[in-house]
């Protein structure tokens, strides 16, 4: 008997975790790990004061284990708390199976320190409740890309209805087309630099097509294995940036108002005055027709400027739009013979008919165009409109100035505000403005929209006018 008491000893000497042993649950032993965790002296026969200072949520548990191990032949387990006698109160993981010491039926408790476990577990309860109740998209993958978590945010912006819909999809699925090669680079910075963003990303989401993201990522590691996956968390700012484009672009039609009613017509204001006066000394009367041309180019302008307001107010919720019946219904405001060639539907909000008027006012006013055809080409790459007038053209500097200038003036006012609703329209909408002028006469406006914008934006209703 005395051997195996020795031999008891020897192997408790070998442990590196806490021991106590209990009889009738009052501890009977108690090793020097054990005094060392707790702080409670080693003692070979505690007493009863000893198994108090289990923490009182915790003691009915734990003496259900001890309970348990008498009564059967297996092992059990079970984790508590435990006060310290230096104050504070530790978790441990007891593993707990009879023995005999002593000559007496006794439970044997392997306690494993599990604080620090613990308090990992508590944070990430913490930070998983923190981030299933945030309103920015949290998405976790694994280092091929693909998720295998994230909260409720996530779904709702994604406009999907379950995690089974996106759990195992590669997170690349949700970039925007035209981005995979950006995505791909970010992704490898990522991966040499630990952390990434914030930046401003583009994705592709079910419910609401194209919309502006502010991501920032991490590379999640655990201790010894390095890397095992990555976390992304973006917040939707497609509103915040809509509202910074519309306020970009008041602040531009503001200078531009500022500039024709300070500049332009102000000018032509004092021309008329001019011209008066000179007919009321010499009764000339064509400083009268003068004076006429003064003002109808002044109400040119000023009908422009009611055309940039009618752009800014426009409805901007995007529909599908028949391009050759959307440009036949442009033509019925002008009196002029047209032909249109081909046919596609586009993506688009209601400013694309301002674009369409726009072109053929600048034809029929300023080119003096009798004649207009109009091309429509859909490829793999997106849909060329082309618009091609048989007037007077203008200098190809011109033309330059009209796509370039933000501010036009001077002898181009007329055109210029009408090609800045163009171009703004053509930006917005993804896509871009090409003016040329032909050899013989007559001015070519090319208007491209990639295939990556035509999936944009909210879908409603039918192809419309």
């Amino acid at each position: 008997m005395e051997n195996k008491k020795k031999s008891y000893y020897e192997i408790i000497k070998k442990i590196p975790h806490g021991i106590l042993i209990t009889r009738n649950g009052i501890p009977v032993f108690v090793n020097e790990k054990f005094a060392a965790l707790s702080g409670y002296r080693n003692r070979k026969e505690p007493g009863k004061d000893l198994y108090s200072v289990i923490y009182k949520d915790d003691r009915q548990r734990f003496e259900r284990a001890q309970i348990n191990a008498v009564k059967s032949t297996s092992d059990f387990s079970c984790e508590f708390r435990m006060n310290m006698k230096s104050g504070g109160v530790r978790w441990f993981e007891a593993r707990t199976f009879l023995i005999e010491w002593k000559s007496l039926p006794c439970v044997f408790n392997l306690l494993v320190d599990r604080t620090e476990k613990k308090a990992i577990e508590q944070k990430i309860s913490m930070i998983y409740k923190a981030l299933q109740i945030s309103k920015d998209s949290v998405i976790i993958t694994d280092l091929k890309h693909k998720i295998i978590e994230c909260n409720e945010a996530t779904l709702r912006v994604h406009g999907i209805r379950s995690r089974k819909e996106i759990l195992g999809r590669s997170v690349l699925d949700f970039m925007a087309p035209g981005l995979e090669l950006f995505t791909k680079e970010n992704i490898r910075y990522l991966m040499r630099t630990g952390t990434i963003g914030p930046m401003n990303v583009e994705l592709f989401t079910i419910g609401k097509g194209r919309r502006d993201f502010e991501i920032s990522g991490a590379v999640l590691e655990e201790p010894g294995k390095g890397p095992t996956g990555m976390l992304y968390i973006s917040r939707d700012i497609s509103e915040k940036e809509k509202l910074r484009r519309q306020l970009e672009e008041l602040n531009e039609l503001t200078r531009l108002l500022n500039r024709i009613l300070g500049h332009d017509i102000s000018n032509k204001l004092s021309v008329i005055e001019m011209s008066l006066e000179m007919f009321l000394k010499n009764g000339n009367k064509a400083l009268l027709k003068d004076a006429v041309k003064q003002i109808d180019q002044s109400k040119e302008i000023i009908g422009k400027i009611g055309n940039l307001e009618r752009y800014l107010t426009k409805n901007r919720r995007r529909k599908r739009i028949d391009l050759k019946k959307a440009i036949a219904h442009t033509f019925k405001h002008f009196d002029i013979p047209f032909r249109i060639k081909g046919d596609a539907e586009l993506i688009a909000d209601e400013t694309l008919y301002s674009l369409f008027e726009n072109i053929v006012s600048n034809a029929v006013i300023h080119g003096k165009s009798g004649m207009m055809t109009v091309d429509i080409e859909e490829d793999q790459k997106g849909i060329i409109i082309v618009f091609c007038d048989h007037g007077i053209g203008m200098k190809p500097s011109a033309a330059n100035l009209l796509i370039s200038q933000s501010a036009p003036g001077g002898e181009i006012t007329g055109r210029g505000i009408g090609f800045l609703i163009i171009r703004k329209t053509m930006e917005r909408l993804g896509g871009t403005l090409k003016v040329s002028v032909r050899k013989r006469s007559g001015t070519v406006v090319e208007l491209t929209f990639p295939k990556g914008v035509l999936q944009s934006g909210k879908i409603s209703g039918k192809p419309s006018v």
